[in-house]
């Protein structure tokens, strides 16, 4: 389910139905609606602290320089995912640490080359957090993840990952929505789809898709285009970008198994492997940012900027499980990602004539 929210300042905007909970009253009803009676002190104040801190860390990371800014944005996310939790499970949840630990790569090796290992399944903050935001995501099973393959991950990311990692893997395909008269279909340009080895065998990888998707089909004559059509009773299992654009996630082979973390989880892993270099190796940090040739310090730059619009809505996600869509009507165009057909072209044209659009004196 989708809920539109109109506003000029959609980063604003969902910070202030954040803060909602950070006043006992509005968190005591919201456990109210759950049947949660009498919740202790400590939860309610713990999740109200949480929350505030975590507005406080986000606005510090905005006006802080590339030097600090990972670290102040981790910070925030740890905080903010720490409340929603609590607010979703009811409980306080036992977190003894961040979950996870990293390798730096060696001298003159990427940023990007920084490995992610999970760890502690019971009471690290990953493990916890990936439990509460998503349903059969075994993180902690002994696999190791490139900071590569989390920036490829985010749909946001698509085009500047492309273009900055010429050897890279993207973990999203984009998908073109078509809307015709009588039926409504996906379509994949097969260049999104070129880097993997086996590109047609990349559809398996992709988590319940032929749950939801009939075979896979080439549009006649050129077949210049890989037809997606739905199943009946299908589900959406996409991904979308700020823009509204539709993502495939490509799941991550680890120890033999298919694993999709929830887009918020994977920017929680990127987040941390940035914070803790920034933090504790500012001999790889420092000439990285200052001397950067490669245009990886603008993946990162963006990936923050990201980071601060995206993770407060995924989390407004989860909490009110519906997927909140920020707009401003009055400056939203007709997509025209989504091949607008001859007659809806027609339809929108009749629609003007009859408010008198073209014979208006300006």
């Amino acid at each position: 389910m989708v809920k539109k929210i109109f506003t000029e300042s959609p980063e604003d905007e969902q910070w202030k139905m954040l803060l909602n909970y950070t006043y006992p009253n509005n968190v005591k009803r919201y456990f109210e609606k759950k049947q949660i009676i009498n919740p202790p002190d400590d939860l309610v104040e713990g999740i109200c602290g949480s929350i505030s801190q975590s507005k406080e860390y986000f606005d510090a990371s905005k006006i802080s320089s590339l030097q600090i800014a990972p670290l102040l944005l981790y910070y925030g996310t740890t905080n903010l995912f720490y409340g929603i939790a609590n607010l979703i499970t009811g409980k306080i949840n036992k977190i003894t640490e961040h979950g996870m630990y990293i390798k730096i790569p060696p001298k003159g090796k990427r940023i990007a080359d920084i490995e992610i290992i999970p760890k502690n399944p019971k009471t690290g903050a990953l493990s916890v957090f990936t439990n509460i935001f998503s349903t059969n995501c075994d993180i902690s099973n002994g696999g190791t993840w490139l900071l590569l393959e989390l920036f490829a991950s985010i749909p946001d990311l698509y085009d500047d990952f492309i273009i900055c990692y010429e050897d890279g893997i993207p973990f999203v395909i984009p998908v073109e929505i078509i809307k015709q008269k009588n039926v409504t279909f996906e379509r994949i340009h097969p260049e999104k789809i070129e880097r993997f080895k086996n590109s047609l065998g990349i559809f398996p990888q992709i988590e319940h898709f032929h749950e939801n998707y009939l075979p896979i089909q080439f549009n006649p004559p050129q077949m210049n285009f890989i037809i997606l059509r739905y199943k009946l009773e299908s589900k959406d299992i996409g991904v979308y970008s700020l823009s509204g654009k539709k993502y495939l996630l490509v799941s991550h082979i680890k120890n033999g198994k298919q694993i999709t973390p929830p887009l918020e989880i994977s920017m929680f892993m990127a987040l941390f492997s940035l914070g803790y270099i920034c933090r504790y190796h500012p001999e790889c940090w420092n000439p990285f940012i200052k001397s950067d040739s490669t245009g990886e310090k603008l993946i990162i730059e963006k990936f923050l900027y990201y980071g601060r619009r995206i993770l407060p809505n995924l989390l407004l996600n989860a909490l009110f499980q519906e997927r909140i869509n920020f707009i401003n009507e009055q400056y939203t165009p007709l997509d025209l990602s989504t091949s607008v057909s001859k007659e809806d072209i027609l339809e929108l044209v009749h629609e003007e004539l009859s408010k008198g659009y073209f014979n208006r004196k300006e």
